[in-house]
């Protein structure tokens, strides 16, 4: 899950090769490739430069239809060498690739991109869910991408509440949503975050008002001024617990319970699965 295929941007042969690489990546798939170095889609368009208008249209449509398919990852560059050379030499210090592809007959004995696209031969597993730990830090792992590509987060949980029936803080639940704030500032995109309600755990207005004053507290905290919080009382029938936007979304299995005891199994929604999702909501 969110493993991060480092891919040599020359190593595409044709348009053919580009728009099946696409299509395996994104959050969708729950994998992404690598946008190393930061303008590796430069590279990567430099590659087709000497197609025709129309050839060069289709790489530009599709790159447009695939935004979410790169993640920036930090690692020093030197121009003066090729792409395989840097990668490798970043492998070998901080491991920031799950996988590494390049062209065919690479001094390192990389496997080449069309491997890949044409064999696989079990070079990519299912990438769309995984069974990780109940904590704080695996919750936000999992949402990192999400929030690096989206606007507007949606959280939905019928059981969701910030206290308990006691009237104290359920802190466990309150780190989580910090947890989520803290990811929504650090992408530096998310900048509005809404939590749909359930009638059944808030009838009164009063019971809302308390929890808004919560999640105000909680943006505090993290020093967020600039996320918008929005809230929206749902007399929807739905189980299922989600973190998604129109770009794509996560469904937690049991919730956003943290126990570092068990596991909760976490999986990035198809389209097929997030349209009901954007319909309803």
């Amino acid at each position: 899950m969110n493993e991060i295929f480092g891919i040599d941007p020359s190593s595409p042969s044709d348009v053919k090769d580009l728009k099946y690489m696409l299509n395996l990546f994104g959050l969708s798939n729950g994998r992404f490739i690598a946008a190393y170095p930061h303008d590796w889609e430069y590279l990567l368009r430099s590659k087709f430069n000497d197609l025709g208008d129309v050839d060069r249209a289709r790489v530009s449509r599709l790159l447009e239809i695939h935004k979410d398919v790169t993640l920036r990852i930090d690692g020093g560059y030197r121009r003066s060498k090729d792409w395989i050379d840097n990668a490798v030499e970043l492998q070998q210090t901080e491991k920031k690739f799950s996988k590494l592809f390049s062209v065919e007959g690479n001094p390192y004995r990389i496997p080449p991109l069309q491997s890949l696209l044409w064999n696989d031969d079990g070079l990519m597993s299912d990438g769309r869910g995984a069974h990780i730990p109940m904590t704080v830090e695996n919750y936000c792992d999992a949402a990192r991408p999400l929030f690096a590509f989206s606007s507007e987060v949606h959280l939905i949980d019928p059981y969701f509440a910030l206290r308990r029936e006691n009237g104290d803080r359920d802190h466990r639940r309150w780190k989580v949503l910090a947890g989520f704030f803290s990811e929504a500032k650090m992408s530096e995109r998310c900048d509005s975050f809404c939590i749909h309600l359930s009638e059944q755990k808030f009838p009164t207005q009063n019971l809302i008002d308390k929890f808004v004053e919560d999640i105000e507290l909680i943006r505090d905290e993290v020093n967020f001024e600039g996320l918008n919080l929005s809230y929206l009382v749902d007399d929807e029938k739905i189980h299922g617990r989600y973190l998604f936007s129109v770009k794509g979304g996560l469904q937690f299995d049991h919730g956003f319970d943290t126990d570092f005891r068990k596991k909760n199994h976490v999986h990035w929604l198809s389209i097929n699965e997030l349209e009901p999702l954007l319909n309803t909501f």
